[in-house]
């Protein structure tokens, strides 16, 4: 059954329909959410995500079949500068990791992966990520200022 505005349909076979799976299912919202995937280039200087805002925090994973990564969060408030490698695994067996292969940098308008790793940016493999931000970039939605 083709997907509607309020439903999506997985299939008949029991592996879906079993009570321990849980969907989470987000739509856009310009200026706080965005979702997509990039395709990585295995360079130092990975390829530029625009999400249309400054993302504060953006979930990924590695999608590309024979390559089993956890879902990798990142944020701006730990520790609170760019590059970062500061790392939460929610899927993962390890909690929290500061290893270079983590680097992505938050960008006024999206990121950017600073890795060659798989887990960010491995050469012809493909990633979905979710990033919830702050403002959309040449918009009118920033704070006024008291005068």
């Amino acid at each position: 059954t083709s997907p509607t505005s309020s439903v999506f349909t997985v299939g008949s076979d029991n592996t879906w329909n079993s009570p321990s799976i849980l969907f989470y299912c987000f739509s856009p919202v310009p200026g706080f959410s965005s979702f997509g995937w990039y395709e990585g280039n295995g360079s130092a200087t990975g390829p530029f995500v625009n999400t249309g805002m400054k993302p504060t925090c953006v979930i990924r994973k590695c999608i590309t079949s024979g390559t089993a990564e956890a879902w990798g969060l990142q944020d701006t408030k730990r520790p609170g500068y760019n590059v970062t490698n500061l790392a939460m695994f929610p899927s993962g067996t390890n909690v929290e990791d500061t290893a270079a292969h983590n680097a992505i940098d938050f960008l006024s308008n999206g990121f950017r992966a600073k890795s060659t790793d798989t887990r960010t940016n491995g050469d012809s493999k493909y990633y979905i990520y979710i990033a919830f931000g702050q403002t959309v970039v040449g918009s009118n939605n920033v704070p006024a200022t008291a005068s």
